[in-house]
C-alpha cells in the first residue's frame, strides 16, 4: 500500500513513532534494548524542541533501530519516505536498515558504471545458482 508522508512539521518523536512502528516494536521495547530511562524516552517523545539528547542517547536508539543516528539527530536530515512518498512500507524498510548500505551503494556503484538494471538482475541470479551449488 502507498502512502504519502507529510514532512513539514515532524518532530523526533514522529520519526520514532515510524521506526518503532516500522520494526513491530513499542515504545517500552525500544527504551528497554536501547538501555534509557523512562524519562528519557518521555522528554524525547514529549519535548522535541526543548530537549537535546546526548550523542550517546541518539546512537543507542539508532541502534536499536539500525538506522543512521543523524535522521534523529538532525530535523534537516529526512528518510526515502519522505523523499519518494510512492515507496511501499517494504521500500522503506530496506532503504533505513543501515545494514543493506553497502548493498545500495554497491548498486549505484554499477548504475555509474553503466550496469542496466537487466544486467544486475542476471547477475545477482548468477550469484545465486552459484551459491546455492
Amino acid at each position: 500500500m502507498k502512502k504519502s508522508i507529510n514532512i513539514s512539521g515532524k518532530t523526533r518523536g514522529d520519526k520514532i513513532l515510524e521506526l518503532v512502528k516500522l520494526r513491530k516494536m513499542t515504545l517500552p521495547e525500544l527504551r528497554k534494548a536501547a538501555g534509557i530511562s523512562r524519562a528519557t524516552m518521555s522528554r524525547l517523545m514529549n519535548d522535541p524542541e526543548g530537549y537535546f539528547p546526548s550523542e550517546q542517547t541518539i546512537k543507542k536508539i539508532a541502534s536499536v533501530l539500525e538506522i543512521n543516528p543523524l535522521y534523529l539527530k538532525d530535523d534537516n536530515v529526512i528518510g526515502p519516505g519522505e523523499i519518494f512518498p510512492y515507496l511501499t512500507e517494504e521500500d522503506i524498510k530496506f532503504f533505513m536498515d543501515l545494514r543493506n548500505l553497502p548493498f545500495i551503494k554497491l548498486t549505484r556503484e554499477m548504475a555509474e558504471k553503466g550496469v542496466s538494471p537487466e544486467d544486475m538482475k542476471k547477475l545477482v541470479e548468477i550469484l545465486l545458482a552459484t551459491r546455492e551449488e
